[in-house]
């Protein structure tokens, strides 16, 4: 045990016991010489007392610390029953018979003492179950030692016969002795007054170099503590303060947060580095405000690596892992879904990204505490040409969580030719791009319910795609991509009124035909090849042309989901067989507005077969695309609606909010647990992204910029569309809000 060690569990350190060991010796030598004019009396009767005093210090002031019951137990009776046993009580004159059945009576005792010391030290080990006779014993002999073996019981029986019997002639002798033995064994004068010497040098240190905020309850390795304070006031949050751990390492303590424990206030702190000056004789195990503390933002800097400002605000805990840490903040911290944080290892920065918070219940002793804990998904270290890069480990237990105090900016390569930004991470200037050779080679789908800004970004999307000069084909059966990209020129493809009209009575000719309606599908097949040539024509037309252009596919007012269906597909089977022809000759962009009505799940659905091979024939466009450079861009506000075997294809996902559980059961597929139920909980502009278009090797949340011209511009747009069309969207508004 260190000197450390022994003075926070009350003991007097060792360099104080063998003090206090030669300090007592001296005063029974000098009570010795005071009352009977001699240091060691001549007689052996007559210096018994002495002996068994000189045996009782030895034992309890260097034994003690190392020795425990029964074993101090053991040595202590045994000394004293060799004592008693060896005394010759025939000389005395008056009470000899009576001292002699006391001496007798203490050897019995000292003896009983030994053997139950032995019975402990012997069953100790004995199973409750299995031996529990030995294990009684044990408990018993335990007991029974540990009362009657210590030093003072054990010492006292020789010495007051060495007193009363060896003394009586002269009663005054006898009267200072048992005094000095009494007050000197009972009060022990030298240890009392080294302890009290100890507490007023404490007493001073405290008040002249630090005040003392509390004592150190519990250390949560490797940093944290907890403190019991004296003064909730001194403890609040971004304070510096000093702690004398428990091994007498003295530190920086950056003040985190409290809580009430009972009637007790706890403080939690993080250590980092040592306390420099040292305060003088600081008590271990006891923390203390400083008059000239260090600068908390110094040390926040320290921990972070960081210069721009920032804020501690939490420790990671236990449950953690690669992908997903776990940290525990104080309630009162300023959180939100979506804020960036980041930790450090080694000499790397690592961003998590928040996805959730919940509380949590910790006791201590018998009081439970409340507390906060924060889910943060790993996007990984920032990397200027890549964006995030996945970090393969996780921070350690206790590690600082930090938030910055301004946003962050982050100088990146300039972006590739074709790379163009979707947004930013909320609460910072990083800026998240998307390759558009990715969006288009590997498909994309952009998904959300009305209202979210799902279509802001594809228009985005395709104003980037006509500036890298890629041919863009919408099929909107909206009517807002003609006039929200007007300044684009777009070409208007389609079949004119009379087509369509014509179209939709053949199907619906079709339907309510004979049985069979042999008749009805030859004249429906004989429509659909007159018009396939010119449908082919001004697909081939479009794409030959030199330079970028926009193509925009809409249908005059048709009821029939059938027409709208085969009328898609003729277009979209031409797009692709010129693209067969022309082999990667132009980058293509198809976007399909509103997916759910052009490539709906048909299993189910009651369309009949007719039907479910355009369906396929639409999918299987969508899937062979890639092959000759012809992209797909899926806009869709109704994920549960849409084929998944296309939305499996899409390996870039920009998810809007979306609140119904076939497409969040979907999305699972594509995020992780934790990513998909923070879906719901975006807001405006912000949307969950991750795949091969996205710079981050994990999912992130982003936010778009806001645009008041665009806001200005669908507003405009909105005010020129039918009443009940307002409706519906107005609905939709209020919904998503």
């Amino acid at each position: 045990m260190t000197d450390v060690e022994q003075k926070q569990t009350g003991y007097l350190t060792q360099k104080q016991r063998l003090l206090a060991l030669f300090l007592n010796i001296a005063i029974f030598l000098i009570l010795s010489r005071t009352v009977t004019n001699q240091f060691i009396p001549a007689a052996a009767g007559q210096r018994l007392w002495l002996l068994s005093g000189l045996g009782l210090f030895f034992l309890t002031l260097l034994s003690a610390p190392w020795f425990r019951p029964p074993r101090n137990a053991l040595v202590n009776s045994l000394t004293s029953a060799l004592l008693l046993s060896s005394l010759d009580l025939s000389s005395i004159a008056t009470m000899g018979m009576t001292l002699n059945v006391f001496r007798w009576l203490a050897v019995v005792l000292n003896v009983t003492t030994c053997i139950c010391a032995i019975l402990a030290m012997i069953f100790g080990d004995a199973d409750v179950a299995q031996q529990p006779k030995r294990r009684y014993l044990s408990v018993v002999g335990y007991r029974v030692s540990d009362l009657f073996g210590r030093g003072e019981l054990v010492f006292t029986p020789p010495a007051l016969i060495s007193i009363l019997g060896y003394y009586q002639n002269v009663p005054e002798q006898q009267l200072w002795l048992f005094f000095g033995w009494a007050f000197i064994i009972l009060v022990r004068p030298v240890e009392l007054t080294l302890r009290l010497i100890d507490e007023i040098r404490s007493i001073a240190i405290r008040k002249d170099n630090a005040q003392c905020l509390g004592t150190i309850s519990r250390v949560d390795n490797p940093n944290i503590i907890r403190v019991a304070l004296t003064s909730s006031a001194a403890w609040h949050s971004g304070k510096v303060v000093a702690a004398c751990l428990p091994n007498a390492t003295q530190v920086n303590v950056l003040c985190l947060f409290s809580h009430t424990e009972e009637s007790q206030m706890v403080g939690t702190g993080l250590c980092h580095g040592v306390l420099s000056p040292p305060i003088a004789d600081a008590v271990p195990g006891t923390v203390y405000a400083m008059a000239t503390p260090l600068d908390a933002q110094t040390l926040v800097k320290e921990l972070s690596g960081y210069d721009g400002g920032t804020d501690l605000v939490g420790f990671v805990v236990e449950d953690s892992n690669i992908s997903t840490i776990k940290f525990e903040v104080s309630p009162d911290v300023p959180l939100e879904e979506g804020v960036l944080t980041f930790c450090r290892q080694g000499n790397q920065t690592v961003f998590y990204q928040i996805l959730d918070a919940r509380t949590a219940e910790e006791s201590f002793g018998k009081n439970p505490r409340g507390k906060h804990v924060v889910s943060a998904a790993q996007l990984g270290c920032l990397d200027a040409r890549k964006g995030f890069v996945k970090y393969g480990w996780l921070p350690s237990m206790n590690s600082p969580v930090f938030v910055p105090k301004k946003p962050i900016a982050f100088d990146f390569t300039a972006p590739q030719g074709d790379e163009f930004a979707v947004g930013k991470v909320p609460g910072s200037d990083i800026i998240v791009r998307a390759g558009f050779s990715d969006v288009l080679e590997y498909h994309t789908a952009i998904l959300g319910v009305t209202g979210t800004g799902k279509t802001e970004l594809a228009f985005d999307i395709i104003r980037q795609a006509l500036a890298l000069g890629t041919k863009v084909f919408c099929v909107d059966f909206t009517n807002e991509y003609k006039a929200r990209l007007a300044a684009n020129n777009p070409q208007l493809l389609g079949l004119a009124l009379k087509q369509a009209a014509e179209l939709d009575q053949k199907l619906f000719a079709v339907e309510t035909g004979e049985y069979g309606a042999k008749k009805e599908k030859e004249a429906l097949k004989k429509f659909v090849d007159e018009i396939r040539d010119p449908v082919k024509k001004s697909v081939e037309d479009f794409l030959s042309s030199e330079g970028a252009s926009l193509g925009i596919f809409e249908l005059p007012e048709i009821t029939n989901t059938k027409a709208t269906l085969r009328a898609t597909e003729l277009y979209l089977s031409s797009i692709m067989d010129w693209a067969r022809k022309n082999r990667r000759a132009r980058r293509v962009l198809v976007v399909l507005e509103e997916a759910h009505t052009i490539i709906p799940e048909t299993m189910g659905a009651g369309f009949d077969s007719d039907t479910q091979w355009v369906v396929g024939r639409i999918s299987q466009i969508a899937l062979q695309g890639r092959k000759y450079g012809v992209g797909l861009l899926i806009i869709s506000q109704r994920t549960a609606l849409v084929s998944k075997s296309i939305l499996s294809q899409c390996n870039t996902c920009v998810t809007f909010s979306l609140v119904d559980k076939t497409s969040l059961d979907y999305l699972s597929n594509v995020y992780s647990q934790a990513h998909v139920q923070t879906i719901p909980n975006l807001r405006f502009l912000e949307a969950l992204a991750y795949g091969k278009a996205i710079r981050s090797e994990r999912p992130i949340i982003i936010k778009l910029d806001y645009d008041p011209a665009k806001k200005k511009a669908c507003d405009a747009l909105n005010a020129t569309l039918p009443t009940d069309k307002k409706e519906d969207e107005q609905k939709n508004d209020q919904q998503t809000k």
